[in-house]
């Protein structure tokens, strides 16, 4: 019996470092694969998410197959579950009303950060091993910190040298290589390439230099917290420099990228350590105020001197404040159509153009507000259990609830660094096997960073301390910034957020003596209720791998071949890769859009009637598939048009006009739709052209972005180089768009 004990002991021990281990490969993963939320909708988390889910499963299993039932139950816990579970309500509802595997792939990942939540609150136990893991976390920020400013020192200003000294066919290249499908000069896509292009800002692997923002202003304050309540002993002076090391370089490039909503956090959770810790040790705070502010002003000169921070930082910031009231306000006039389930996850880039400002600065894919996307994506109800959640959080906070853990052997520091760096090489591999790819530079500069930083720390981890105070005031960081700009739908930051969350309910508690005992926090589950818990934990893997994984990998790859096929002139084999990509993820508006422009440009070759129906199958299946989308109807309207152009037939021109009615019932304020649509009107004969133009026009003088005015704005902007047109459409790249409309207006 004894002997049957102790194997029961070390096959327990011997689950537990595995699955902390793969907690902790996961959690690192997220930080070096990144992406937005539109990278998410294309399927970005498919591999993480598989390998969360699949961890969960494995967790499940451990505690039906070691008899251990004791699982960590939190209220905020329940809470987000309880969320998640409406969110699939509201996804059936707003069903057909989207992208549909744009927002089921918003929705799963939605699971996966409850999973995530859920992992770390039952997996990540205080003391050495909670700190191994905060190093391996800090290892990471501080990497991706390092390649931050590289980037924005070396990268970025080589990268702008060789576009803006290359001559046009140069740029050209540099463009389409960037996925720039209207290059020519003035339009829209390529201003915005060339100003970020001509911008310092760095963003590493994250798509937004406030996203990378999100990521390192939590991490930061965490180091200043260990400076502050860093002990008097012999190892407090080795502990306080290598600290503020860390706080020069991850300043330094939260200084870089930027975000003034970042900083305001940063500013905000020190003044929170500031005032809980004056009462216990007004010297050490002091001296640690003193040295961090030193070393900040520092890496202030140092951003100053290399031309990283002017006066602008200061006197845009009132624009920037502006932009993001714009942003709420139509966001809420959203939320009053559609209050009770929301748009669906993903939909709301395509449904913020029916709201959206004519003055308003760009078509955002997110309102730059937490509680505003979720809230717009999936409805009140979500939102009031989300509200609860971080209300329950913060209040923690200040009154923290006792958690007891049952005793069991701690997993060494050393497996969880390693556990860090297969974090990394899987985040490699999974961004390759996604529509991602980490860019080397992430691997020469920030795996060595990664490697010294944890050399540097492991002191800490044997001697230091991780209090409520240092994990509540990273977790307000995380709040209060998300609640200015976006970030809960980028996975480095939002994962970041549930794992300082787990780790703040977590840091009171402690080793009980009596592991059989049950203990406060913890709930004793029967065998039955471990095994629904498996069965549940099974078919949310089984049903995210039918739904989402499988058909997102398979149509994935049969899109790159088609891809590929297709630029090597393969036009035959290309249309059956897209075939097969329609076939394994028919939800997926990606493949018809390519077999849509795919026909139309073979159209440019032989313009048949058999080809020309095929188009017009096509493109009715792309409409059904995703009927909301703006940019879609814009490219439909010009390819109808253009064929009319080629044909005379004025089928195709009724054709161009009806989709560009629907441009101007999806985006009502934009002056661009309503000019072309003049444009066709007046062609077409119509008698409610001129009315067209003076609206055209009147949201033209509203519009205070000169990238967006008329007059740098061709009628058609798409490719049809190609095309041997009967009519001339020349006189559409001679004069801009705002001529031709005032033309129409002169046919009064």
């Amino acid at each position: 019996m004894a002997s049957s004990g102790k194997q029961l002991d070390y096959a327990k021990h011997h689950w537990q470092q595995w699955l902390l281990i793969g907690c902790v490969s996961l959690l690192t993963s997220s930080a070096f694969m990144t992406g937005d939320s539109t990278s998410v909708g294309e399927g970005l988390m498919t591999w993480p998410l598989w390998a969360w889910f699949g961890l969960l499963l494995s967790w499940a299993v451990f505690h039906v197959r070691c008899r251990d039932g004791m699982l960590r139950v939190d209220r905020t816990l329940l809470l987000l579950l309880a969320s998640v579970a409406v969110m699939f309500v509201s996804f059936l509802v707003t069903r057909g009303t989207g992208d549909e595997r744009v927002s089921l792939n918003g929705l799963w990942q939605w699971v996966g950060f409850a999973t995530v939540f859920t992992l770390c609150l039952q997996c990540l136990r205080p003391g050495r091993e909670m700190r191994a893991i905060v190093v391996v976390m800090l290892a990471a920020a501080t990497a991706i910190a390092c390649v931050g400013i590289y980037d924005s020192l070396v990268q970025i200003p080589n990268l702008r040298m060789e576009y803006f000294n290359s001559n046009e066919m140069g740029r050209m290249g540099m463009l389409q290589q960037a996925g720039i499908g209207d290059a020519a000069i003035g339009s829209p896509a390529r201003y915005h390439f060339e100003s970020r292009l001509q911008s310092p800002e760095p963003f590493v692997t994250f798509s937004l230099t406030n996203s990378l923002a999100g990521f390192l202003a939590p991490w930061l304050l965490i180091i200043l917290g260990m400076i502050i309540t860093t002990q008097r002993t012999c190892l407090s002076r080795s502990i306080i420099a290598k600290s503020l090391t860390l706080v020069f370089l991850i300043s330094v490039c939260l200084l870089l990228t930027k975000s003034r909503s970042a900083w305001c956090a940063v500013l905000l959770g020190a003044a929170y350590l500031t005032a809980v810790q004056f009462k216990v040790g007004r010297q050490r705070i002091a001296r640690g105020l003193c040295l961090s502010g030193v070393l900040l002003a520092v890496a202030v000169g140092c951003a100053w001197f290399t031309n990283r921070l002017d006066m602008k930082i200061l006197s845009e910031a009132s624009n920037s404040l502006l932009y993001r009231l714009e942003y709420w306000r139509s966001s809420m006039a959203m939320v009053a159509d559609h209050w009770l389930w929301g748009v669906g996850a993903g939909n709301f880039r395509d449904a913020y153009m029916a709201y959206k400002l004519p003055a308003a600065s760009e078509a955002i894919a997110d309102p730059h507000n937490a509680i505003l996307e979720i809230w717009t994506s999936f409805g009140t109800l979500v939102a009031l259990l989300m509200l609860a959640v971080f209300g329950i959080a913060i209040k923690r906070i200040f009154k923290p609830v006792a958690v007891n853990f049952p005793a069991q052997a701690e997993v060494s520091s050393t497996k969880i660094f390693m556990g860090g760096a297969l974090g990394i090489v899987l985040a490699i591999f999974m961004d390759a096997l996604g529509p991602g790819l980490i860019p080397d530079r992430v691997l020469y500069v920030g795996f060595p960073i990664f490697a010294i930083v944890i050399y540097l720390l492991q002191d800490w981890v044997k001697n230091g301390e991780l209090t409520r105070v240092q994990l509540g005031g990273a977790f307000v960081v995380w709040l209060f910034n998300l609640s200015m700009q976006s970030g809960i739908s980028v996975p480095g930051v939002s994962i970041t957020g549930w794992m300082l969350l787990a780790m703040l309910l977590n840091c009171e508690g402690k080793s009980s003596a009596a592991a059989a005992t049950l203990t406060a926090g913890h709930k004793k589950f029967g065998r039955n209720q471990m095994g629904m818990i498996l069965v549940g934990a099974l078919l949310v893997l089984g049903t995210f791998h039918v739904t989402g994984h499988h058909p997102v990998t398979q149509s994935a790859a049969h899109l790159l071949d088609a891809r590929y096929y297709n630029g090597q002139g393969q036009s035959g084999r290309a249309m059956k890769s897209v075939d097969a990509a329609i076939a394994a993820d028919p939800a997926s508006a990606r493949a018809y859009d390519l077999k849509t422009n795919m026909l139309f440009h073979r159209l440019a070759q032989n313009l048949t009637s058999a080809g020309m129906t095929d188009y017009l199958t096509a493109m009715e299946k792309v409409k059904l598939v995703h009927a909301n989308s703006h940019p879609l109807h814009i490219t439909l309207a010009q390819q109808c048009f253009v064929i009319y152009q080629a044909t005379d037939e004025k089928i195709w021109l009724q054709r161009a006009v009806e989709l560009t009615k629907k441009e101007v019932e999806l985006f009502p304020s934009s002056a661009y739709s309503w000019g072309r649509l003049a444009v066709f009107e007046s062609i077409l004969g119509s008698a409610t052209a001129v009315a067209t133009a003076k609206q055209a026009l009147e949201l033209n003088e509203q519009n205070p972005h000169l990238e967006f005015k008329l007059e740098n704005r061709r009628c058609i902007e798409l490719d049809y180089q190609a095309w041997k047109l009967q009519s001339n459409i020349s006189i559409n790249n001679a004069k801009s768009l705002e001529q031709l409309v005032q033309e129409v207006r002169k046919e009064q």
